[in-house]
């Protein structure tokens, strides 16, 4: 599946989860920013943003340091290019070290996927909400569930999610594995090859989701899901960093 090179809504993205030791946090916050702006030196990559997970179900409340980092490129097959580029290996040249340290998820050292828009919901000119939250949901889907899945997934479960109070847009996304099987591609082909992302607006707090019954309504629907697939995740999240700062780009 292709994204469009002009729809803020249709660009692809690598979705990266890193679990932070508690005594590196500081230190990879304040690396995130130079790290984006050297992605971004590739011309394929339009905009990077980190967030700070909140929680997480099923394990309902996150180990401190969680992030997600996104990055979004103007098309796919530049995204692609841009994981094997000069660009990107100088980018995580001085974060390597750190990267080292940081503790496996989902049974693996690193955790990174790439994904391309299906279906959108709700109106957002930006590739993210400056300042705001998201909420990601990721599943792992058998082909022989797909058509089934799929159904419920990028309609009936879409739909709810969008009207999550205060949520901007909301987006299904079906994972790219379709890459080279080696290094470093193969860092990008963990499990979760279904996603589901919301924007909320800045005033929106994700921490306190879970409060709204219409979260709790929609979470439970998608519990029969839960059981019948090998891997469920959701996490929401506050932004941490942004690239480009559209703070400095106005000034």
């Amino acid at each position: 599946m292709s994204a469009s090179t002009n729809s803020f809504g249709t660009r692809p993205v690598v979705l990266c989860r890193d679990h932070i030791a508690h005594d590196m946090i500081a230190d990879v916050d304040a690396w995130t920013p130079k790290h984006f702006d050297d992605s971004l030196a590739h011309p394929a990559v339009v905009a990077a943003a980190s967030f700070g997970i909140s929680w997480s179900l099923p394990s309902v409340f996150s180990e401190p340091g969680c992030r997600l980092f996104v990055y979004v490129a103007s098309d796919m097959d530049g995204l692609v290019t841009w994981l094997d580029s000069d660009e990107l290996r100088e980018a995580i040249a001085d974060g390597s070290e750190r990267e080292a340290q940081t503790i496996g998820v989902d049974g693996e050292p690193f955790t990174g996927n790439i994904y391309a828009v299906a279906s959108e919901r709700g109106a957002l000119e930006a590739d993210f909400a400056e300042g705001g939250g998201v909420f990601v949901e990721r599943y792992e889907v058998p082909d022989a569930l797909s058509p089934e899945f799929d159904d419920w997934f990028h309609g009936p479960h879409l739909e709810e999610i969008a009207h999550w109070p205060g949520a901007i847009r909301a987006r299904t996304w079906v994972q790219n594995r379709d890459v080279p099987a080696r290094f470093p591609y193969d860092r990008y082909t963990s499990t979760g090859n279904r996603m589901l992302t919301a924007d909320f607006e800045p005033e929106a707090n994700t921490g306190r989701l879970l409060e709204y019954e219409l979260v709790w309504r929609s979470i439970a629907g998608a519990a029969a899901w839960d059981l019948r697939l090998p891997y469920a995740r959701r996490e929401a999240g506050q932004m941490l960093t942004q690239r480009p700062d559209l703070a400095e780009t106005a000034a």
